[in-house]
């Protein structure tokens, strides 16, 4: 029954992928319902079955289906913008968080409610206990130990005014701050379905999955 349950989610997926291909950036809306969700407020949250019982959101702040890129943020800023450098970059106190306040979290300034940006050691949990599977539509499909699966897209990062390794590369804020590096926020980051905690320049705009309790 898993497989068959793993081979219809990957079905649905690349199905869905193929309906919206033509229309993946900024395409607003409620969160998409899944097969493996519920709805919290206007949104759709998946319990994968991880050890803190934490939900994932369905989809991408600023997507309506689980393969939208959705909207890009800087890290600690909440609306996108047409380009994105340290020029432009309003988060003065970034240097100054381990975790970002709340009023400088794009998924609950967007999403409101309870939702919010997932930490380091959350973004650790889900990449500990997920199997990962590519699915042959820019993405990785992430199944959890219960077999609820949500799926992230490739919707690589904003640079100035381009979008960079779009279909390639998948990239996602936490909400912790890099000890590292003194402008870098830690990221959950994937290629070719080899996903890893990695860093990224506060001034980047990365997609956000929200994440409830």
């Amino acid at each position: 029954m898993k497989h068959l349950k793993f081979f219809a989610a990957l079905c649905c997926v690349a199905a869905v992928f193929a309906a919206c291909e033509t229309n993946r950036l900024d395409d607003g809306g409620p969160g998409a319902e899944t097969e493996d969700s519920e709805q919290i407020g206007n949104y759709y949250a998946v319990d994968l079955g991880l050890p803190s019982g934490l939900k994932w959101a369905t989809c991408n702040v600023g997507a309506s289906t689980p393969e939208g890129y959705g909207n890009y943020y800087a890290w600690g800023e909440t609306k996108p913008k047409s380009s994105y450098s340290i020029d432009n970059y309003s988060f003065n106190k970034a240097k100054q968080c381990d975790v970002l306040p709340l009023n400088r979290d794009a998924a609950r300034a967007n999403w409101g409610g309870q939702w919010r940006m997932p930490t380091e050691e959350e973004w650790k949990e889900l990449l500990d206990n997920c199997k990962v599977l590519e699915t042959g539509t820019h993405g990785i499909l992430l199944i959890g130990p219960n077999d609820n699966s949500i799926f992230l897209p490739a919707a690589g990062f904003r640079e100035f005014e381009s979008y960079v390794q779009k279909d390639f590369l998948g990239y996602y804020w936490s909400s912790s701050r890099d000890d590292s590096f003194s402008l870098s926020a830690v990221a959950f980051e994937f290629a070719w379905g080899d996903p890893k905690i990695s860093d990224c320049n506060f001034a980047t705009g990365l997609p956000v999955r929200p994440v409830i309790e």
